[in-house]
C-alpha cells in the first residue's frame, strides 16, 4: 500500500520528528504542505494529515 502524509510542522518541528520516525518503521512519503510542490494524491492508497495542536485546535 502506498501511503502519504501531508503535514505542517512549525515551532519546534515535533510533528515532523514524529512522522520521520513513523516513516523509518513503515515506508511513507512525507509531503510538506508549505513547499508548494506538485503532488498527485490519487496515486496513493492511504493519505493522512498531520499538524501541531495548540489549545485543542489544529494549527
Amino acid at each position: 500500500m502506498k501511503t502519504a502524509v501531508c503535514y505542517y510542522s512549525r515551532h519546534h518541528g515535533n510533528t515532523l520528528q514524529v512522522l520521520q520516525a513513523m516513516a523509518r518503521a513503515d515506508a511513507m512519503d512525507l509531503i510538506d504542505v508549505t513547499a508548494r510542490q506538485m503532488v498527485r494524491l490519487e496515486d496513493y492508497d492511504c493519505i493522512g494529515f498531520a499538524s501541531g495542536v495548540y489549545f485543542g485546535k489544529f494549527h
